[in-house]
């Protein structure tokens, strides 16, 4: 098995913070009911998704948030980025969804962030982004120091 660059996946959260920061925020501002509705819908996925315990499943549903909320914003760019960047950090998430991470913390995290955006609160949208991506970084320290010989 290839080891994790902890650099990479930090340096990979970090520039994926700030273009989701921008995202949230500008959707804050602009988002409309078709799109608050495609993400409810989302969220109804993902919920099903933890109650069936379909990790995999999950992990498909929570990219798709995050890209209907760059397509929101008439930004898929934004989304397009992040995937090139994001190969690390999804090995993380691969490895440690359930153990670490529960699927209810993280559906949880993404209802903060629609809560926020249906009410254009552009604060609340950027510091439930920000509580979220910091997830990785809590997660990326646990399994670290549980599994040392998969990092670099």
């Amino acid at each position: 098995m290839q080891k994790i660059s902890i650099k990479q996946v930090q340096d990979a959260r970090f520039i994926r913070e700030a273009i989701e920061t921008a995202v949230v925020r500008r959707a804050a501002q602009i988002v409309d009911q078709a799109t608050l509705m495609q993400l409810a819908q989302n969220l109804e996925q993902q919920s099903l998704a933890c109650a069936q315990a379909d990790m995999a499943g999950f992990l498909v549903l929570d990219d798709a948030f995050h890209a209907q909320l760059a397509s929101s914003i008439d930004c898929t760019s934004a989304w397009d980025s992040i995937e090139n960047l994001k190969a690390h950090m999804d090995r993380v998430r691969y490895l440690t969804l359930g153990q670490i991470s529960p699927l209810g913390d993280l559906l949880a995290q993404h209802q903060q962030i629609y809560a926020a955006l249906t009410r254009h609160d552009e604060d609340a949208a950027v510091n439930a982004i920000h509580s979220h991506l910091q997830e990785l970084t809590l997660t990326l320290i646990a399994v670290s120091e549980r599994y040392p010989d998969w990092f670099e």
